[in-house]
């Protein structure tokens, strides 16, 4: 298998843990609104709930999302998913 097909492959699997981390708690913590999964970044429109802070909802996000990933795809992940959802002027 091509090196290029196998980095397809794992970034259709960390998509998919993505999304569905981030419809999980739709509903419940937020509503969304739109999102989508760049390949090294995501976008989301949502209205967030009150007693959800902002860093709640991302420290969830980003411990959940890596720890599936990792388990998946090992702890070479770990680098990108730090870019994945980086926070600004990192």
């Amino acid at each position: 298998m091509p090196a290029t097909d196998h980095v397809s492959y794992d970034a259709l699997i960390a998509q998919r843990i993505v999304g569905n981390a981030l419809q999980h708690f739709d509903g419940d913590r937020y509503a969304q609104i739109a999102w989508v999964i760049m390949p090294n970044h995501v976008h989301l429109v949502f209205v967030q709930r009150q007693e959800w802070p902002l860093e709640i909802l991302l420290k969830s996000w980003k411990r959940f999302t890596a720890r599936q990933i990792n388990q998946l795809l090992g702890t070479l992940w770990q680098f990108v998913a730090s870019r994945l959802f980086r926070s600004p002027g990192a």
